[in-house]
């Protein structure tokens, strides 16, 4: 919540979608990839890992089929 919820966004630059934490400097330690996860008790909350695996899993056919429509219109094809 607060400040690190303000710092997360989403861009899209050309076929891909970019989401990012801005670069918050603690952002490593709450996704749990940073090197001081490794000696305190809190793992971290993957909220990008699990999200990358929920589009993976459930919504990857659907967003492929929304955006090479595009991509065909904008490469003039259907």
């Amino acid at each position: 919540t607060g400040h690190y919820r303000r710092n997360i966004n989403g861009r899209r630059d050309g076929l891909n979608a970019i989401i990012s934490d801005g670069g918050v400097i603690y952002g490593f330690w709450l996704e749990g990839v940073g090197s001081r996860n490794a000696t305190t008790r809190f793992k971290g909350y993957a909220s990008f890992r699990r999200t990358a695996q929920a589009i993976a899993r459930q919504d990857a056919p659907r967003i492929l089929q929304v955006y090479a429509g595009l991509a065909a219109r904008e490469l003039g094809g259907a």
